[in-house]
């Protein structure tokens, strides 16, 4: 049965160590603040803003430290 795990996870982009659904509520804050970072980065690398939402309003940040309000 592990070969068989192994092979479908090949697959996939990345690799997780532990399922989302096995995870403290520590562990998975810090899953989701790491995704967040490589994301982020991604789209830096070619040239796209991250978007996300900051209290009620949605920012881009940019590469270069610009942010800007979007609404």
């Amino acid at each position: 049965m592990e070969a068989t795990k192994e092979a479908i996870r090949e697959g996939y982009q990345g690799m997780m160590t532990k399922r989302i659904i096995d995870m403290t509520p520590d562990e998975r804050k810090a899953y989701y603040k790491q995704g967040a970072r490589v994301i982020r980065e991604r789209l830096f690398a070619i040239g796209q803003p991250f978007v996300t939402k900051k209290g009620d309003k949605v920012v881009a940040e940019y590469a270069d430290g610009r942010v800007e309000i979007v609404r």
